[in-house]
This record gives structure tokens, sequence and C-alpha cells, in this order.
């Protein structure tokens, strides 16, 4: 009589849910594949039709009836947010979708398919470049070449795992935001001390505001990868002492559970960050007069355009709050690794969540009527 097969289910749903793809037992991991794709090929289907929108939607004012094209505006940019948030609200909820209607959403999967491969690039018409002269009809099957490709692109990556893993990180950023709260009250106002005082120096202005886009970019890369030099070799020495349940990881899970926990505190950091830069873009527009910036940096300043898009801030105030944001942010991950008090707050939590993974996978690989280790009870968000 052939051995048990080791149990599914929740288990299996669980560590997907939670980005961990590789725990699951290695035949399983195509499983639904087209249904899990399904919420990715919705978003690039958005993104195609909201592109299409922005490239065929003209809308003017007349100064005679400004209503109607101020309707259309506004309509139009009702449309764009549906066509963002609907994919993101897939991806939210895919889960239950697949314990609740795992059918529906193979169908689901298969129709939006069908629809993103064989439909859309007609109904678009996908044009071919401005000159060319190809028969009819070739710049559609040129595009159904290039959505097939896509497609088939997505459905191996979520074989991978890939998906699960960025299906996680879009929830584990939405919690991060949930935090702000504690991030606002325990670390943000005791780095703002060292931060404020550099804010107030003349010498960072000059630096910042002679800064480039693209260099400014570089300055911002250059911390990640001090970050990351830093928060990678911490962390995989922290998930070594994890491995108490069930068979040792292989080289593949240690660093899905490593990319998962690296990920999980960019998320911290990068929320962190955003407030530090938030913090200090009002406290300039406070602090900082028109005079004083023409003394520091002369007259003329540019003020900051993204896309084509003016605001009322000066372009040398956001890039001196991004640095400062960069350097605090460092501060505050070192931090948040060593220091008790901002240990248990934003870095023991992590290493909980790490540990359940562990027992779950112990008991997702138990065979049927064995328990490793304590009874495992999951609960989902």
């Amino acid at each position: 009589m052939p051995p048990a097969e080791p149990m599914f289910g929740d288990d299996e749903r669980w560590l997907r849910a939670h980005g961990l793809p590789a725990f699951v037992v290695r035949h399983r991991r195509a499983s639904q594949l087209v249904a899990r794709t399904a919420p990715f090929i919705l978003l690039l289907s958005s993104a195609d039709l909201g592109a299409w929108m922005i490239d065929h939607a003209t809308v003017s004012l007349n100064s005679s009836s400004p209503l109607a094209g101020l309707g259309a505006l506004l309509l139009t940019g009702l449309g764009l947010i549906v066509l963002l948030l609907t994919p993101i609200a897939a991806f939210l909820r895919s889960g239950a979708w697949l314990r609740s209607a795992p059918r529906g959403m193979t169908v689901a999967g298969w129709m939006l398919l069908t629809y993103y491969v064989a439909v859309a690039p007609w109904l678009a018409g996908h044009p071919p470049a401005a000159g060319s002269s190809p028969p009819e009809g070739t710049g559609a099957l040129l595009g159904t070449a290039r959505a097939a490709i896509t497609a088939g692109l997505s459905l191996a990556a979520t074989g991978l795992g890939l998906g699960s893993l960025a299906s996680w990180s879009l929830r584990s950023a939405i919690r991060q935001f949930k935090a702000l709260g504690e991030l606002t009250t325990r670390a943000l106002p005791l780095l703002m001390l060292v931060v404020v005082v550099s804010f107030f120096s003349r010498t960072l202005w000059e630096v910042t505001n002679a800064m480039s886009p693209e260099r400014l970019a570089g300055v911002v890369a250059f911390f990640v990868a001090l970050g990351l030099i830093f928060i990678v070799p911490v962390t995989r020495r922290e998930t070594v002492g994890l491995e108490n349940a069930g068979p040792p990881l292989s080289r593949l899970e240690q660093l899905n559970v490593t990319t998962v926990l690296v990920l999980a505190q960019g998320f911290q950091v990068a929320v962190f960050s955003g407030l530090v830069c938030l913090f200090l873009t009002a406290l300039g527009q406070i602090a900082f007069s028109g005079a004083v910036l023409d003394a520091w940096l002369g007259p003329g300043r540019e003020q900051l355009e993204v896309a084509g898009i003016r605001f009322p801030v000066d372009a040398a105030l956001v890039k001196t709050a991004v640095f400062l944001s960069c350097v605090s942010s460092l501060n505050f991950l070192i931090s948040a690794t060593t220091t008790a008090s901002y240990r248990s707050a934003f870095y023991d939590p992590l290493f909980e969540d790490a540990r359940q993974a562990l027992e779950v996978r112990a008991a997702h690989l138990a065979p049927a009527g064995r328990k490793t280790g304590p009874e495992i009870v999951v609960e989902w968000e």
C-alpha cells in the first residue's frame, strides 16, 4: 500500500498567502495555476485599457459650458481609478475566492486569458509604428503574439511562486500603512531630533539643490544598497535559529524566507522614509521663506514638477527632504535590529511570523495522521 499523501488545502494556501511558495511541496506548486494567475492578467488588461483611455480621451473646457468638460474629466479620472483599484482588490481577495470557488476562479482565469490574448489586441488595434504600411490586421496579430508571450511568462512566474510573493508584498505594504501610528509615536520623534538639525544647514541645501533627478535617484539607490548590505546578513543569521520544526530548509526555501523577511522590513523602512519626507517638506514650507532660500540658493529656483504637473513646492526642499529621509531610514533600520525597544516593536513580530510559517511547513510536509511539533491552527487575515 503506498504511503499516505501529504495533507494539502489550508496549509498550502496559507504558505502561498504569506509569500512562501517554495515551502509548498514541489508537485503542488503548479496547482490552480490559471486561477492564481488571473489577478495579474486582470492587472495587465486594466493597464492596457487605461493606456487606451488616456490615448483616446480628449477633454476640452469650453468657457460657455464648462460643466460638460469638467464632468467628462471627472468621469475619465473615475474610470482610471476604478481600473487601478480593481486588480488591487483582486490581488487582495484572490485567496478567499480560491478557497470559496476554485472552479469559478479557474473559469474566470481562462476567460481573462482568452480576452487578453485573443480579443483585446483586436479591439485596441495595436497599430504598427508610424510610417509603416503592413497589411491590415498585422498590428493586431503582432499584439496577439506579444500578449501570448506575456501571458505565458505570467503563468511561468506564477508557477515559480513569483505571483504569490507579489500578492503577499502588496498585502504587506498595506499592513505597513496601517502601522503608521506606531511608526509615528515610536520611531519618528527620536530620529527627528537628529535630522532636523541637519535640515537647517545651508551647506546641505546647496548640495541637494545642485543634484539632478538622476543623481538624486542614484543617492537613493546607494542608500538602498547600504540597507541591503546590512539587513540581508542579519536576517540570514536570525533565520538559522528558526529551523526548529520539520526537515531542514533547502536553499530555495532559505532564499524564500529571507526574501520575505527582507521585503517586510523594506516596506517598514519605505513607510518610515515617506513619513520623514512628508514631515520635512511640511516643516520647510513653514520655516523657510522665499527670501531665505533666495539668499541660500539664489533667485530663480525650480518648482517641483512631476509628469508635467507643476506643484507649489520648491524642488530644492523636496530634494533635501528625500536625502534626509534616506539618512534617517538607514538609522531606523539599524535601530530596529539592535535597540531593544525598536526590535520588540518592528523586528521581532516579523520573526514570530517566520516561526509560525515553519510550523505550518512542518505540518504541511507531515504524512496524514501524523503530527510534527505543536498543533497548528491556521488563521486567515
